[in-house]
């Protein structure tokens, strides 16, 4: 059985900065996204990066970020993320 990853504050910060930089202020894409933080964090699976950035999501949904990535369904997140989210955008 594979070991789950263990995120570090550096990881999720790197999430929430690319998250804030390249699809809330240019509009790019997931998918671009997704790439970026692979580039700066390379042995992070995609999916888990996914799922960080529907993480993400959820917290702009919850604190009233306009975003263009549409709804998740995700309602639980880490307190460790939420942490780099408020570091990064401030709220």
């Amino acid at each position: 059985m594979e070991k789950k990853h263990k995120w570090t504050d550096q990881e999720c910060i790197i999430v929430c900065t690319v998250f804030r930089n390249e699809i809330i202020k240019s509009h790019k894409s997931i998918e671009f996204a997704v790439v970026q933080i692979k580039n700066q964090c390379p042995d992070l699976k995609t999916s888990s990066i996914r799922m960080k950035i529907a993480n993400t999501v959820a917290i702009c949904d919850e604190v009233g970020i306009e975003h263009y990535c549409g709804p998740t369904n995700l309602t639980h997140y880490s307190q460790q993320h939420r942490r780099a989210f408020k570091e990064v955008f401030g709220v």
